[in-house]
């Protein structure tokens, strides 16, 4: 099992990143880098010198030119849709002793069409529950992020955060 120190911090956000975002994400298993590359067709397009006809190159062709050589790369799949019900129905369990009025509001929130907005827009009125929230959210796709390493059978050294002096 290869051992790499990740950004835990940000792999959890990209393999939660909703794909409103347009990136491909990869890790590279020879350094435990997180490799983020756009998606969308006219960024891609910017990316390369101005006297290339990058119009005549397919999207694919232009992602594998802004992949390092021989790298070994794993890709990172957007998890968000799967694991979305999962956060709201935990975060609803979570508060339901302290706030069981809130709790029933996320309830019908989350079981409405657009669930998560519904969801979002409740948990936004109270700033002490917005901010519960994140932390809660931020766990929850960390441990993800855990499990998704597992899976894959790669062990994390966790990397330390860059903080502001």
């Amino acid at each position: 099992m290869p051992e790499f120190s990740i950004n835990m911090d940000e792999l959890a956000f990209v393999l939660h990143r909703s794909p409103s975002l347009n990136l491909d994400c990869y890790l590279n298993l020879d350094t435990g880098n997180i490799i983020n590359v756009p998606t969308e067709r006219n960024v891609l397009e910017n990316l390369f010198p101005s006297g290339r006809d990058s119009h005549l190159v397919s999207t694919e062709k232009m992602i594998e030119e802004l992949l390092p050589d021989h790298a070994r790369l794993l890709f990172i799949p957007d998890l968000f849709e799967q694991h979305v019900f999962n956060l709201m129905i935990r975060f609803r369990e979570f508060i339901e002793e302290s706030d069981p009025d809130l709790a029933e509001q996320l309830l019908a929130a989350i079981h409405k069409e657009g669930g998560f907005t519904a969801f979002r827009k409740l948990i936004q009125k109270q700033y002490r529950t917005l901010k519960a929230f994140i932390r809660f959210r931020d766990a929850f796709f960390e441990k993800e992020a855990e499990a998704w390493l597992a899976e894959n059978n790669i062990s994390s050294i966790r990397r330390e955060k860059n903080l502001p002096d």
